[in-house]
């Protein structure tokens, strides 16, 4: 039996649920005073969490720029991404779909 995949995801879609998950605390970061535990990350926070300017952060939420390496590790890091979630970051930035699709199959 063939495993179902489910398509690939968007950039913008992935970190905005990643950071829907993630609280300030999680960054290391304080609080903001209207903030209160339940509450996610602002853009704002993460951008200073992954060290880019919050301009360039809002322009890889909504799709309109591509991530360096530096910057794939660091979102890597900071939401704490397991080893699939890693796998759909990459294959977010790179549009690859199924990577595997056009591989030859062994006999």
């Amino acid at each position: 039996m063939t495993p179902v995949q489910s398509p690939p995801r968007s950039l913008r879609s992935l970190l905005i649920e990643w950071r829907g998950r993630t609280t300030p605390g999680d960054l290391g970061l304080p609080r903001k005073p209207h903030q209160d535990e339940c509450d996610t990350a602002t853009q704002e926070q993460m951008a200073w969490a992954i060290e880019v300017s919050v301009r360039y952060y809002q322009e890889l939420e909504s799709g309109k720029a591509t991530p360096s390496l530096a910057t794939i590790r660091s979102l890597a890091q900071k939401l704490r991404l397991d080893r699939f979630e890693r796998m759909a970051l990459v294959d977010a930035v790179l549009g690859w779909g199924d990577p595997g699709a056009d591989l030859p199959h062994a006999c």
